[in-house]
């Protein structure tokens, strides 16, 4: 499952044609935050159609139906956040993964055949949050605090 290469164009504009071919549904975002509204509904054809209004927009892909997202967010321990990514890799298969610059945050992206719901998991040093129905997940862009996806 690919979501993204390293070499994919940045910003909304650029990869939002990308992602629709790939089977997603992107969204473009201010920060992690949606900048449309109904973004759950949206549908590919209207999300090439916003390419041009939001070009360097971030971007995030709706989660749900068939995509869910393993969000593990470990705070200032990036040999514990691979070791839960391990921990999850290991029951859910090896996803699609996709990181941030100067946080050790790691999410693992999958594909599924019936709808998830949102479940958290407090751990020691952070959590892990299990994305799906309702949820959207950035996948590239900067956000305010500096890190980048």
């Amino acid at each position: 499952m690919t979501i993204l290469h390293q070499h994919d164009p940045k910003g909304y504009g650029a990869l939002a044609p990308v992602l629709v071919d790939r089977g997603y549904i992107p969204i473009p975002c201010q920060g992690k935050k949606p900048r449309i509204t109904g973004w759950p509904e949206l549908t590919a054809s209207r999300a090439k159609e916003l390419t041009k209004q939001y070009s360097d927009s971030n971007v995030g892909i709706v989660l749900g139906d068939t995509i869910l997202v393993a969000d593990i967010d470990i705070k200032d321990s990036a040999t514990a956040a691979e070791e839960v990514a391990q921990w999850v890799r290991g029951i859910l298969g090896t996803g699609a993964v996709i990181s941030r610059t100067g946080v050790t945050s790691i999410k693992i992206f999958y594909r599924t055949n019936a709808p998830v719901e949102k479940h958290i998991l407090d751990l020691k040093h952070g959590r892990l949050e299990l994305l799906g129905c309702g949820q959207q997940a950035i996948v590239a862009g900067k956000l305010e605090g500096g890190s980048e996806y």
